[in-house]
């Protein structure tokens, strides 16, 4: 080829040779079809399909790929012959052969991107287990939409991923920068659209709230540059744009939803024993997932709607202010519901205890955003916890002394003749409560001063009283 061509452009400036010329030119233009199809032939037979496993494993939780892991994603074996012969057919201004590597290794055949993450989706559950990222999810509930947003969030991180490591190989076998943004662009087009319709379906589809769409709204908006400038120049129309939308006003109109039913609940249901209300366990996770997330709601949703001017940073701490608000409205409401005052102040207690708690847990980082909004919410709740505490013993105080009296009252006529086995059975019963019932006594005395003050019987008039039953001359 290479004499050929010289052949030519020497008999090119010899006009009595120019049949021999035009015969050489065409020999010359079948050579080049020739090496062009060899090309194809060759990047088919270098061109392997990643391992989807692999990929996935070599993303870290945020669905980033890892930099030391990414030589594991193999998509080629010998660049050799391919980078050889494409450099020199751009040396010699052919890039018609071009377009077989855009098609070939990411094309529309049935072993390219879009099929292989049909895979990834349909066999997720299989590949969660594979690569141990069932254990990675949030301990509050992550997967709370069965998979379908995690795989698109995992879908769109195997994309850019798999971009990644071909803009690698690309560096080697079209070196002109040019050339290879051309082609590029050209291969990028296929699996770049199928990916984003394919999530915007998931995200029209999602109806589980939202904490599921939270992790594909933080990594979509993270990459946002690159995939708005990957869309824009894709040779497809590629709906980045409507997808992003989408996604923020479902998300930002779930958390509205989730507040205005909280506000609005009217259900009667009360656990039996006075224990903590799911209501209160979800509104806890949906303030931890949100934490996680803040940076995410709070640039992405909740400044969407603030305000010109507004400071950012307050956002979130407002907005679960007006959660946990709305919370204790509804707590209150329901421990109505009791018919049993005891048990209702028991209910208001266990609930209150379990925020405090989540509030004092700093692995869920509700506390430190809660406090840039209100730095008593915690003293709050210990407040709140302490007077249902003395509200309970008040009522437990009461209960016990009618309890006793009404049974001092039903056998103050019953009589044991014989002294001894009147004292063994008195002595029997103050063994059984007297010591409980000091216990009680010093500890209302110390820190219930309240309820205290209620106690009928002392330690010694409580067994003074228990000393007269059964006395046949009383």
């Amino acid at each position: 080829m290479e004499c050929l061509h010289q052949a030519i452009q020497f008999f090119e400036s010899h006009p009595n040779y120019q049949n021999q010329t035009e015969n050489m030119k065409i020999t010359l233009e079948t050579g080049f079809s020739v090496l062009e199809t060899e090309y194809r032939s060759i990047v088919q037979k270098n061109t392997v399909q990643a391992d989807p496993i692999v990929v996935i494993e070599s993303l870290d939780d945020q669905y980033e790929l890892i930099g030391s892991r990414a030589k594991n994603i193999r998509t080629a074996r010998d660049l050799t012959l391919m980078t050889g012969l494409g450099v020199w057919l751009l040396d010699r201004e052919r890039t018609r052969f071009l377009t077989h590597y855009a098609k070939i290794r990411y094309g529309c055949s049935k072993d390219v991107l879009p099929s292989k993450m049909f895979f990834l989706v349909n066999n997720f559950s299989v590949l969660k287990k594979a690569t141990g990222r069932s254990e990675k999810f949030d301990r509050r509930g992550g997967d709370a939409d069965g998979g379908e947003c995690e795989g698109a969030s995992l879908m769109a991180g195997c994309l850019l991923a798999l971009l990644e490591v071909e803009e690698g190989v690309m560096v080697k076998t079209i070196p002109d920068t040019s050339r290879r943004a051309q082609v590029f662009r050209e291969l990028v087009a296929n699996p770049l659209n199928f990916v984003i319709r394919h999530i915007q379906r998931v995200v029209q589809d999602s109806d589980k709230g939202v904490l599921p769409l939270l992790p594909l709204l933080r990594f979509l908006s993270a990459h946002q540059a690159r995939l708005q400038n990957l869309s824009t120049n894709s040779m497809t129309d590629v709906p980045f744009e409507a997808l992003m939308r989408l996604l923020r006003v479902k998300s930002s109109s779930y958390i509205t939803e989730f507040v205005e039913k909280l506000k609005s609940d009217n259900s009667k249901f009360v656990p039996v024993d006075g224990n903590v209300h799911p209501i209160t366990v979800n509104t806890v996770n949906f303030l931890a997932n949100l934490t996680a997330h803040r940076h995410t709601v709070t640039q992405q949703l909740l400044l969407m709607t603030a305000p010109q001017g507004t400071n950012s940073a307050l956002l979130l701490p407002k907005l679960f202010a007006r959660i946990l608000s709305a919370l204790g409205v509804t707590l209150k409401k329901k421990s109505e519901n009791y018919d049993d005052s005891a048990l209702s102040s028991l209910f208001l207690l266990n609930n209150y205890n379990y925020i405090a708690k989540a509030l004092e847990d700093d692995e869920d980082g509700l506390l430190p955003v809660i406090n840039e909004q209100n730095t008593q919410i915690l003293s709050f709740y210990h407040s709140e916890i302490e007077q249902y505490i003395n509200s309970y013993m008040r009522r437990y105080v009461r209960a016990f002394t009618r309890e006793f009296d009404m049974a001092i009252t039903q056998q103050r006529n019953y009589c044991i003749a014989d002294s001894k086995l009147r004292t063994d059975i008195s002595d029997h019963v103050k063994r059984a409560l007297i010591p409980s019932y000091t216990s009680l006594v010093e500890h209302m005395r110390n820190y219930e001063q309240h309820s205290y003050r209620l106690l009928k019987y002392s330690p010694e008039s409580l067994e003074a009283t228990i000393d007269r039953l059964f006395d046949a001359s009383g």
